[in-house]
């Protein structure tokens, strides 16, 4: 460990990394934000109450510093940054450059990072939506009903996604983006249950038959059926039923999720159904309870 010292600044060198006292101008702040990677969005109370407390002498440069990766990039502190130019003062603030991927990934500044805030912090878009459809997929995959919360399973048996974990789904999954997208700009599906749900569905199937699956999301947003028996119809008819208001036709995520693949398998083998249900583990219903439906390609 190497320690350089000056009449302003301390700087500590390790493992490729530095910790230092470095002064900021409004200058210096606009250049740092430029070359950030994306970031959640501004709050400018926050800012502003960070400018108050820099003005009454109540802003202190140890309790949270900066993070620069390797790239020289300013991965955390918008806030601060616009604290100085806000307030036209050159700012001191502790400084840790060289940090790595998991470093930064392990980060708990002021309200602790979501997945969707690490995806945002990537360049991707509407980060909240495509982080709660990486984790219904996650599920899926790993036999469990989609549509629980997050907390369900971060237990000691399922361990569930770190917001690591989610970057890297994220990458493995490009086609979730899409389907986030999809949603999105079509709200006559979006409105028909959860949209983390409705792009976690979108992107099963349309990966399980592109040509299929784009015909049957356009027929549950244009409403345009072939009779009653369609499964898109059936399955438009039960979610409008569960918007209703009516607490008996009301559907919790997993089955939404359930009688959406249940409709999309009847839908890619040309079958039609007169009913469409799911028994979810758990109820008091007489039948036996079903398992989660696996999407079919054909």
């Amino acid at each position: 460990m190497n320690k350089v010292l000056d009449s302003k600044v301390e700087t500590i060198s390790r493992n490729g990394g530095t910790v230092g006292y470095e002064t900021i101008t409004p200058a210096l702040a606009t250049e740092y934000l430029n070359t950030m990677p994306g970031n959640r969005p501004l709050s400018n109370k926050q800012v502003e109450y960070l400018t108050q407390q820099a003005e009454a002498g109540k802003f202190f440069s140890n309790v949270a510093p900066l993070h620069f990766d390797t790239e020289g990039r300013l991965r955390n502190g918008q806030h601060r940054m616009w604290m100085v130019i806000e307030s036209g003062r050159p700012q001191e603030f502790m400084v840790i450059r060289n940090a790595s991927e998991e470093e930064i990934d392990a980060l708990d500044i002021g309200k602790r990072r979501t997945g969707g805030d690490v995806l945002v912090l990537d360049g991707y878009e509407n980060g909240t939506l495509l982080a709660g459809a990486l984790v219904n997929l996650w599920m899926y995959e790993h036999g469990i009903n989609p549509g629980y919360s997050r907390s369900f399973f971060s237990t000691k048996n399922a361990p569930g996604m770190t917001n690591h974990m989610m970057r890297e789904y994220a990458a493995l999954n490009p086609g979730m983006g899409d389907s986030v997208a999809y949603i999105k700009a079509t709200p006559s599906v979006r409105l028909l249950g959860p949209p983390n749900i409705m792009t976690f569905c979108h992107f099963l199937t349309v990966k399980a038959n592109t040509l299929q699956g784009i015909a049957f999301w356009d027929a549950l947003a244009s409403q345009v059926f072939w009779g009653q028996n369609d499964p898109a119809f059936r399955i438009h008819e039960r979610l409008t039923r569960s918007k209703g208001g009516q607490r008996q036709n009301r559907l919790v995520p997993s089955e939404v999720a359930a009688l959406l693949i249940k409709a999309w398998n009847f839908w890619v083998q040309g079958k039609g159904i007169s009913q469409l249900r799911w028994q979810m583990p758990g109820s008091h219903a007489l039948r036996g309870a079903e398992d989660f439906p696996r999407v079919r390609s054909k």
